[in-house]
């Protein structure tokens, strides 16, 4: 397993914090995420997985937090097959995702 630790570059949110958990065998992963600020109905966060072989990071899906709390647990399984899961990144996106990356990164592993 691959543990991540992901810190915000969100100025308003510093202390935004996530953990992606990887699972290389089976090309799954947890992420759970706290003190992320709520999104508009128009706006999702969407997570991407950094693999040196290709050329844009791979998309890991949508979620949403929790609006009270900022919090979410979401299972994700990548959309291309991962052989290594260098870094994890999560971004503002429109609703329902995009295929490459267009907003914002507002959290990053190191």
């Amino acid at each position: 397993l691959k543990i991540s630790s992901l810190v915000s570059l969100l100025g308003n949110s510093p202390e935004a914090r996530a953990i992606a958990v990887w699972n290389p065998a089976s090309q799954e992963g947890v992420l759970t995420v706290s003190k992320l600020p709520a999104l508009a109905a128009n706006q999702d966060y969407q997570l991407w997985v950094i693999d040196p072989q290709y050329p844009n990071p791979v998309d890991g899906g949508v979620f949403t937090v929790d609006p009270a709390t900022g919090e979410a647990r979401y299972q994700f399984a990548p959309n291309q097959l991962v052989a290594q899961a260098t870094t994890f990144a999560i971004s503002l996106e429109r609703k329902g995702g995009v295929p490459v990356a267009e907003g914002p990164m507002v959290l990053i592993s190191l």
